[in-house]
């Protein structure tokens, strides 16, 4: 059985995250597509001081569109889900939780990807749905 991930922001091949999350090492890219169905959004200033990244939530509607790249997990069953274990606990500190994994069907797999799960009101929306090209490109 085999794992996939969607992923949108920092965790995308070159993203600042990448390498940080080993998506690198233990995870194969079958290329970027777009989403339909969410909004992303430019988190700034959260409580664990991190720089700015994406945060998306669903909206339903077709028109809504995210970018992000499906990954295959690599290696046998044990080590797909410690990674998925590592890579929540890389999403989710202990004590402050912005994101829950939620699986989507896309490109024809089960994806995991995670959703902002905080209030969106003040944070500017990311118009073209795409992090890795949304310098500037908020309202």
């Amino acid at each position: 059985m085999r794992t996939y991930i969607f992923a949108y922001g920092t965790l995308r091949t070159g993203g600042s995250n990448h390498s940080v999350a080993k998506m690198n090492i233990c995870a194969k890219s079958l290329g970027v597509i777009e989403m339909p169905g969410y909004k992303m959004y430019r988190v700034k200033n959260n409580e664990m001081g991190s720089s700015d990244y994406p945060g998306i939530v669903p909206t339903g509607l077709a028109s809504d569109i995210v970018v992000g790249e499906v990954f295959e997990i690599q290696g046998e069953a044990a080590a797909q889900t410690k990674f998925i274990s590592d890579l929540d606990a890389f999403e989710n500190d202990a004590d402050f939780n912005e994101y829950l994994r939620v699986e989507k069907h896309i490109l024809n797999k089960q994806c995991y990807l995670y959703e902002y799960i905080l209030p969106i009101v003040g944070l500017p929306l990311i118009l073209s749905g795409d992090w890795v090209n949304s310098k500037g490109s908020t309202i």
